[in-house]
């Protein structure tokens, strides 16, 4: 048996017999932390904020749900914070964090390469469709891959090799449990295009591949019915509509913003796995392609943003940590659910730069904590 089939056995037994022992003993202390009861306080702006929004969502038969928490004054903002919200690209965020935490585990070497086959095509993958198949590629490539291009193919061959099992133990360990069944970027895609017609099950790789999305967000459905071939079911924009809306209700790759705001504090503070690993974390968050109709078009450009976005039919999201002008750290977590993506970034920009602005306006009494990341003191 290769390694890398015996490492995930060997991963799946330890995670069995201690962290799932010890995420079960934790739940009752950490149970809090998506509860909505939260003994953080309110930001005087909050009233302000929450006008911002509705007026913005006036009209528009969507969804937006928003946390922003500053961590130095203690206050944070939660607008539908505890719903849990499809995260589309954004779930890798959430792969990085076990991809190194079972790193340090000393469950897998970054320098490890995993073997790029045909079955690990994927449409989405900007980086991993100029790659041959039969190469071996280092996990460290596809993490900038799957963090900084958003690829699709480097995504899922990394969840193959830490499982997604493992992710939702890893959450658990943490005390986090406001989130939906970890699955792959091609569940999402089959997941859909069964529920049009049950032979796409059947489709090969490169099929799935070949029938490439249109700006991102709309697959092609012409070229799915014909590598679906005959007889033709017919179905059109309305049909899949449908299909996502079903889709979406299964609650798969979902997480509350409040609990990515959980993350995001842990990560700030130096303790999600080690202080080291944490800003390892943030760098390659860091790194993320970033639409600049989101939270990073909404921070002035001179401050660092660690983020990631998620993008899919009805569904946009932008998860981040960033730095104020006197160097607060400030977690903005939106996602939104029911609008064209044209539509909702316009609205999430508008809440994200009112939300820092607003935050930034109100001034520390005290002189910055000293857990501060690197990333704060990059601010000017």
């Amino acid at each position: 048996m290769s390694r890398r089939a015996i490492v995930p056995l060997v991963l799946i037994s330890l995670l069995s017999a201690g962290l799932w022992a010890r995420a079960n003993r934790r739940q009752g202390d950490a149970s809090t932390r998506d509860d909505p009861a939260d003994t953080l306080k309110e930001p005087a702006y909050a009233h302000t904020l929450r006008r911002l929004i509705r007026d913005r969502m006036a009209g528009h038969d969507g969804l937006i749900a928003v946390y922003v928490k500053d961590l130095d004054r203690g206050e944070e903002f939660a607008h539908h914070a505890d719903r849990r919200m499809y995260l589309a690209s954004g779930i890798k965020m959430l792969f990085l964090v076990e991809l190194f935490r079972q790193r340090d585990a000393g469950l897998l070497s970054f320098d490890e390469a995993l073997h790029y086959s045909y079955r690990d095509f994927r449409d989405g993958a900007p980086a991993m469709n100029r790659r041959r198949a039969g190469e071996d590629i280092p996990i460290r490539e596809l993490i900038t891959y799957m963090i900084r291009d958003s690829d699709n193919a480097a995504t899922d061959m990394l969840l193959s090799r830490i499982t997604p099992i493992a992710v939702e133990r890893g959450l658990l360990l943490d005390g986090r449990r406001a989130f939906g069944p970890v699955v792959t970027m091609l569940d999402a895609r089959l997941g859909v295009y069964t529920r049009l017609d049950p032979r796409a099950a059947d489709l090969k790789m490169w099929q799935v591949r070949d029938t490439r999305w249109r700006d991102g967000h709309h697959p092609r459905l012409d070229l799915l019915q014909k590598h679906i071939g005959p007889p033709y079911k017919h179905y059109d924009e309305a049909d899949l509509d449908d299909a996502y809306t079903d889709y979406y209700a299964l609650g798969r790759n979902h997480a509350s913003m409040r609990m990515i705001g959980d993350i995001y504090t842990d990560l700030a503070r130096g303790r999600l796995i080690s202080a080291s690993t944490s800003r390892e974390i943030l760098d390659v968050l860091e790194g993320a392609w970033s639409s600049g109709n989101r939270i990073r078009g909404a921070v002035p450009s001179q401050y660092a943003v660690a983020h990631k976005t998620g993008t899919q039919h009805r569904r946009i999201c932008d998860l981040a940590l960033t730095t104020l002008p006197d160097g607060r750290q400030l977690i903005i977590a939106i996602a939104m659910e029911g609008l064209p993506y044209d539509q909702a970034e316009p609205i999430m920009q508008a809440v994200a730069r009112r939300a820092w602005t607003l935050a930034a306006d109100q001034k520390l009494a005290t002189t910055p904590s000293s857990h501060d990341t690197r990333m704060a003191r990059r601010a000017p």
